[in-house]
């Protein structure tokens, strides 16, 4: 019983679903039928509407056509001197011939008119000569009677005394039939038509194969008629008052026709453009409904499906797309992580020179009585200090590359100046561990290069210091350059090679990216530099490779286009480069220590310096010396009250003599180029960079004060 149960309820279930596709279907047909009736009927409208506007073009063009030529014609009669009545008239069948005209004349200001043949004619629609002259250059058409003929008038101002008459105008005419010509045959079927009212719905002229039949006046026409439900022909005497196009459809007798209107800008004229529905390409679909109704069922059928396609595959771009949002998220987890472990290694690394700095000046400070242990403490505490400067630049710089920042100099780079730099480098980092250092040029044509000499300073320092730090005790390190021209022009390579552990051929990628290291054990540093390397050479448009071994070694070879340049003017080197004798300096900083710091320093070279405490101060010590008080300013930049920038500026515009000649230093901490520009921009001779180094500093003031190092 109870099997018979389910079967009876499984088929009553079966009926009922039966019953609702049915019902879906025809419901289904019915929207569809609806929409495709108003897609049909909204495509009919855009295509007479277009044909319309098309049509109105080609009015447009011969209305443009005799505007331009009547205008001309005007102008020439004007300009003519001993012009006669016979003269002018024989004018005006020359320009009828021209212009394939019907009939041209004249129009006086007593209001009579005389066409070519001299006869006096008089218009049935009188045109006023006031009309005329009130549109100035602008063309008057209208509808007269010339000779018995409906002729379309088109006429222009002419002032012209002749015989003791006044011209005021000129005027051509067609016979309006004759726009069949210009608009080309219309048959879009019987009862349809082609006309031009006036707004209020007038007939001008009309076109087609019922012509005449109807009334006058287009309204009254469709008044009698039955117009769509969604028209009305009060919707269309409304626009048609304010110069809008538009379509309406109506069914003349069985037959559904579409007319649209069109604004001709003249006189308040309108094209009409009537045409069966039957006659538009569109209503081809209409032929097709009854088929795509048959089909319905079958589309049903086939949407049914593509429905459950469009589930399976919407549950396996869901579950695709929640396993990309696991990968992100694990991604974004080890972002975190990575970010995590860099602060951990920043400060660790930062910490620890930071920590042997106040160790070794707290040792000093206990073994001051004893000069040559507190000698060993400074200098100790010294080089954890470069090494701290050394890891902050190393974070700047990788900030500056990675947002896209950093930009390169064009400077002439002094190869064998550059070589000796970093073989006096290799040579006191390599001394500790006894290492072997080779320096091979031989390769080597030019000297002079044009390119980043900072940078390429910093590119083999890093990978020369990487080489110490991986070589053990007793190693060799050997650099080589060499020179090589391209397709693309010269090409520099640099090689260093050493004998030390090796790299993994799984790490030889991983050791180019931000914060990690290659190598069997960790050497100290947070990992930047291969990949501040790296960074520099592609930014140079070369290229960097590696080759290792475990336990034999590493070769780094850098390539970059570098194009020879002219060695630079030689200059003397002034003797006391560091002597800042009889140099008078204004010195502006707000913070005591580097204030304390920067006067000993200086003072300690033979300079007197007069110190403020904020760039306020420094505008007002200048402003109130004399001229010649005082040979440079250095500025702080960041300072309260007014910063080192405004300061400068303020200097710059005082009025007195020394204002604009007065050398001004930056001294910051800010090392980016962008603030760099924007102190010079003020008015500051040049940059210098915290922590101070006097030797720099005396330099820098030494060469701009006249003295050349």
């Amino acid at each position: 019983m109870d099997a018979v149960k389910t079967k009876r309820n499984m088929l009553r279930l079966a009926k009922v679903a039966l019953v609702m596709f049915v019902l879906v279907c025809i419901t289904f047909a019915f929207i569809s039928t609806q929409r495709l009736n108003r897609s049909i009927d909204q495509g009919n409208r855009k295509i007479i509407l277009n044909y319309a506007n098309q049509v109105a073009y080609r009015l447009y063009d011969m209305f443009e056509r005799v505007d331009v030529s009547l205008g001309e014609l005007s102008i020439e009669l004007e300009e003519r001197d001993f012009l006669t009545q016979e003269m002018l008239l024989e004018r005006l069948k020359d320009y009828d011939s021209t212009w394939d005209m019907d009939i041209s004349g004249l129009m006086y200001e007593d209001g009579r008119n005389r066409i070519e043949d001299g006869s006096l004619v008089q218009f049935e629609n009188e045109i006023s000569l006031r009309d005329v002259l009130s549109y100035s250059e602008k063309l008057n058409i209208s509808k007269q009677i010339i000779a018995g003929e409906e002729m379309l008038v088109f006429a222009k101002p002419c002032r012209k005394q002749m015989g003791g008459q006044t011209i005021s105008g000129i005027f051509a005419s067609i016979k309006i039939e004759r726009l069949k010509e210009f608009l080309g045959e219309y048959g879009y079927g019987a009862g349809s038509f082609l006309a031009v009212t006036q707004n209020t719905g007038d007939n001008i002229w009309k076109q087609g194969e019922d012509a005449g039949k109807e009334t006058t006046n287009c309204f009254e026409d469709l008044e009698k008629l039955r117009v769509n439900q969604k028209d009305s022909v009060l919707q269309m005497k409304t626009r048609m008052s304010v110069d809008m196009d538009g379509t309406i459809s109506y069914e003349r007798g069985a037959q559904k026709y579409y007319m649209a209107y069109v604004p001709l800008n003249i006189n308040y004229w309108y094209l009409l453009v009537s045409a069966r529905s039957d006659s538009i390409d569109l209503t081809e679909l209409s032929q097709q409904h009854f088929h795509i109704s048959a089909l319905l069922v079958a589309v049903i059928f086939v949407m049914g499906v593509a429905g459950l396609v469009y589930l399976i595959q919407r549950n396996r771009s869901i579950s695709r797309h929640n396993s990309e949002l696991k990968e992100a998220t694990a991604l974004a987890n080890q972002a975190n992580i990575a970010k995590r472990d860099f602060l951990a290694k920043v400060s660790h690394e930062i910490r620890t020179p930071l920590n042997g700095v106040m160790g070794m000046i707290t040792l000093a400070q206990n073994d001051y009585q004893e000069k040559a242990k507190c000698l060993e403490h400074l200098e100790k505490a010294a080089a954890s200090a470069g090494y701290l400067l050394e890891l902050i630049n190393d974070v700047l710089d990788m900030s500056q590359i990675e947002s896209g920042k950093q930009t390169l100099a064009e400077d002439t780079v002094d190869m064998d100046k550059l070589l000796k730099e970093v073989k006096a480098y290799l040579d006191i980092s390599s001394h500790e561990k006894n290492l072997s250092v080779e320096v091979s040029t031989t390769a080597m044509k030019d000297r002079y290069f044009k390119g980043d000499y900072l940078r390429l300073k910093q590119i083999l320092t890093n990978l020369c210091a990487n080489a110490v730090k991986y070589t053990p005790s007793g190693g060799m390190i050997r650099l080589q350059l060499k020179e090589s021209q391209t397709d693309e022009g010269t090409q520099v390579t640099f090689s260093v090679e050493d004998n030390g552990e090796g790299i993994a051929p799984e790490q030889r990628e991983l050791i180019f990216k931000p914060f990690e290291q290659g190598g069997q054990h960790r050497k100290g540093g947070v990992g930047l530099g291969l990949s501040i390397v790296r960074s520099f050479v592609e930014l140079m448009g070369g290229q960097i490779t590696v080759e290792s071994e475990l336990g034999v070694g590493s070769t780094f070879t850098v390539t970059v286009p570098l194009a020879a340049a002219m060695p630079p003017e030689r200059r003397k080197k002034q003797k006391d480069a560091d002597d800042l004798q009889g140099i008078s300096i204004l010195l502006a900083e707000d913070n005591e220590i580097n204030a304390e710091i920067a006067v000993a320093l200086l003072e300690s070279k033979g300079a007197k310096v007069t110190l403020v405490p904020d760039g306020e101060e420094a505008v007002k010590a200048f402003s109130q010396s004399a001229p010649g008080t005082y040979q440079a300013i250095l500025m702080d930049i960041q300072m309260p009250k007014m910063d080192g920038i405004e300061a400068t500026k303020a200097i710059r515009k005082l009025e007195r003599a020394d204002a604009a000649e007065i050398l001004i230093f930056a001294m910051t901490a800010n090392a980016f180029k962008e603030q760099q520009d924007e102190m010079l921009q003020a008015g500051m001779n040049e940059c210098l960079y915290k922590p101070i180094d006097i030797n720099k500093v005396c330099s820098c003031i030494r060469r701009w004060t006249g003295g050349i190092v």
